[in-house]
């Protein structure tokens, strides 16, 4: 049996399987609305989790082309592990992640990699300190970023390695009315492939910050926040060093609603007397609700300044402004079936003679547990980017614009 035979009946027998036992069991109570982390292996006084998913995916538009597009199938590997230990006043944890794709079209294979260890410890009732490492290796989807528009006429995706380290210490009473924290975060990205694109992109960025919080309600801390953010790209002439100052509120999850909002002003000066400083309203917005005990919704905003060094097209020194909006609702149907359900949006404001563009996209699953460690499911979704132009380019259509859509069956399982 060849590879695609084999991915057809991959697909068809776990289709059937979730169509023909998703009704059967659509009869039991609802439950809270919530990933479950399955049971642990204990090691000594500390819990490990594990959980791997599989996915099978087909895609009409694996390129992101306006014309011509192209089909392939995939198999996704997604292993995850979580670490935790906790005794009194102080917690550790560690966490791994990874996503490896296995396309039929061999320039789309991929492998993610996120490791992570936290640490949060309360030296005193008055004081906290909290730290966390992070080691990352990533992709950008062809098609997108610096690919958009010529995501064929490269054999590989774009590679990227990060570090990122940062540290805070909290002054105050968890629940006195006012807190102080300072805090310093490092982030280091470097990109190990296609040098013709990405050459000039590493950069490390270094922040120190301040937040003075204040509490309101027993459940809710308002905020003034400042940063200094100073980058130094290899790329002398995306330098630039930045100043925000940020509102906002936190909202400890003790009810129906928890999360967090910062909105505010971000001033970039930069270090090329060619590129001009510039201010912009930046926000971070991550907030749920839950209506009920068994259905949650999920919101994420995010705008920010970006900019990146090249492109398939040899355009350098770019910026742009960034708006990502993500939706997300989970429902518990009853203690066996439940649906996630994400919308999202994602503008990328460029300034000429580079063209804006818009990426919308949805995605629906289906999911089964038929044991309490086990579930299967299935999901499809759609994406469509549409881009605007500017005076004398070429209509965006030629080049940007696409629609793609995927259609996927997974099992996921945890202990």
């Amino acid at each position: 049996m060849n590879r695609q035979a084999f991915y057809s009946c991959v697909s068809a027998l776990a289709l059937s399987l979730v169509l023909g036992l998703a009704f059967s069991i659509f009869v039991s109570g609802a439950v809270y609305a919530q990933d479950n982390k399955g049971q642990s292996i204990k090691l000594g006084d500390t819990d490990l989790y594990p959980e791997f998913r599989i996915e099978y995916q087909s895609q009409d538009n694996a390129f992101l082309e306006p014309d011509n597009e192209t089909d392939a199938t995939a198999i996704i590997f997604s292993p995850k592990l979580n670490w935790v230990a906790s005794r009194r006043l102080l917690y550790v944890g560690i966490d791994y992640e990874g996503v490896y794709g296995q396309f039929s079209e061999e320039p789309l294979n991929f492998d993610n990699h996120e490791l992570q260890l936290s640490v949060n410890a309360e030296l005193s009732g008055k004081q906290r300190t909290s730290g966390y490492l992070l080691f990352s290796k990533k992709h950008e989807p062809l098609g997108t970023g610096q690919t958009r528009g010529a995501a064929e006429s490269f054999d590989e995706q774009i590679a990227r390695s990060g570090i990122s380290a940062g540290a805070a210490y909290t002054y105050g009473v968890k629940n006195a009315r006012g807190n102080l924290t300072a805090g310093l975060k490092m982030d280091n990205v470097s990109y190990s492939n296609l040098e013709a694109i990405t050459q000039g992109d590493d950069f490390t960025r270094l922040t120190p910050y301040g937040i003075f919080s204040l509490r309101v309600s027993p459940d809710t801390r308002i905020l003034g926040e400042a940063r200094l953010a100073s980058l130094d790209f290899d790329n002398d002439g995306l330098d630039r060093t930045e100043y925000s100052l940020l509102g906002g509120a936190d909202f400890s999850p003790t009810g129906k609603s928890g999360g967090k909002i910062r909105v505010g002003m971000k001033q970039s000066d930069f270090s090329a007397e060619s590129v001009g400083d510039r201010t912009d309203l930046v926000a971070e917005i991550d907030l749920f609700y839950l209506p009920v005990s068994y259905s949650r919704f999920d919101l994420i905003v995010e705008r920010d300044l970006d900019t990146v060094s090249g492109d398939a097209n040899g355009n350098d020194d770019r910026q742009s402004v960034t708006v990502f909006t993500e939706l997300r609702w989970r429902h518990d149907w009853s203690r066996r079936f439940f649906t996630r359900a994400i919308v999202s949006r994602e503008a990328i404001i460029r300034e000429c003679p580079d063209d804006d563009e818009v990426t919308t996209a949805a995605k629906l699953e289906l999911n089964l547990k038929l044991r309490r460690w086990l579930e299967v499911g299935a999901s499809a979704a759609q994406a469509t980017r549409e881009a605007g132009s500017c005076d004398g380019n070429t209509p965006p259509s030629e080049l940007l614009d696409y629609t793609g859509f995927t259609g996927g069956v997974h099992i996921r399982a945890t202990l």
